[in-house]
């Protein structure tokens, strides 16, 4: 299915199921996300990653799929 998408839609869609699934604790669907994209890196309107989302939700299985995928470590938030 996502390969009959454009390359930038096809982007910008897999960021927000990456940010859905990240908020709704979907680890499977998390870890398969990840290997259709590079951009895990991607920020929402506050500034947060999928990283920190996972975190805030204390979902450790997402926050080490994300790690292990290579996520930046370093990003802040608008909040710093």
């Amino acid at each position: 299915m996502l390969t009959r998408i454009g390359p930038w839609y096809k982007e910008s869609l897999i960021e927000t199921l990456l940010f859905w699934a990240t908020s709704y604790n979907r680890t499977e669907l998390v870890k398969e996300l990840v290997t259709y994209t590079a951009n895990f890196n991607t920020c929402d309107g506050w500034g947060k990653t999928p990283l920190m989302v996972a975190a805030q939700n204390g979902n450790v299985q997402i926050v080490q799929a994300l790690i292990e995928a290579g996520v930046d470590l370093d990003k802040t938030d608008t909040k710093g």
